[in-house]
């Protein structure tokens, strides 16, 4: 019996033309459906999906049990946008920079509209946390708790933006995730309403953020 090995050895210009022809049949295999889906209904189109919970079945006990709990505790996927500058001495705390992040959070409200099933898509806002949306929780006085926006307007003035960083730096839910440790920098959490539309949601952010 011959061997394969054996017969590209002695004839080592055929394999290698053999090799590069099956190739290039096997790479038109997946480019002409993916290319011309509707001329070529019976191959199979070339997907990428970059989502690693599809790597398990939709019945998958561990992806059900996950995904229940989402439900269950109303969390979603998130898109996040760090804000940072590195040319002014107080870092994103001036009066320009919250004025644009306030602008930002605003606009990212608003992105929503309805899929081709009437369903709502987009930003969930209610649940968005930027400096504009959290509470700044302090004392008002003997046996008194004050609540209040962290942000609620821009500031007028680098000093009143130094205040809001104060404020965030004192409390431990915002400080080192929507204020950064060093306070020269800013996230915003803006939760959607599934990870497939991250691609528009960010899209749409970045014609706002071009206008900065």
């Amino acid at each position: 019996m011959i061997h394969i090995s054996e017969t590209a050895t002695r004839r080592p210009k055929a394999f290698l033309w053999a090799s590069g022809l099956l190739s290039l049949i096997m790479i038109m295999f997946v480019v002409l459906p993916s290319v011309w889906p509707t001329s070529f209904p019976m191959l199979n189109a070339l997907q990428i999906d970059t989502d690693p919970e599809n790597m398990l079945s939709a019945d998958e006990p561990a992806r059900v049990f996950h995904n229940a709990r989402k439900k269950e505790f109303s969390l979603y996927d998130m898109v996040v946008v760090g804000v940072v500058n590195d040319r002014h001495a107080q870092g994103v705390f001036n009066k320009q920079s919250l004025t644009d992040i306030h602008a930002l959070a605003a606009f990212a409200k608003k992105i929503q509209w309805q899929d081709k099933t009437g369903k709502n898509q987009g930003v969930i806002s209610v649940d968005l946390m930027a400096p504009s949306t959290v509470d700044n929780i302090e004392p008002g006085g003997p046996g008194v708790v004050k609540f209040e926006w962290l942000m609620k307007e821009p500031p007028e003035n680098d000093a009143e933006a130094l205040t809001i960083l104060r404020k965030a730096q004192n409390l431990p839910l915002l400080n080192g995730t929507i204020v950064s440790d060093d306070g020269k920098a800013v996230a915003l959490y803006i939760p959607i309403t599934a990870k497939n539309i991250s691609y528009n949601v960010v899209e749409e952010l970045k014609t706002k953020i071009a206008t900065f």
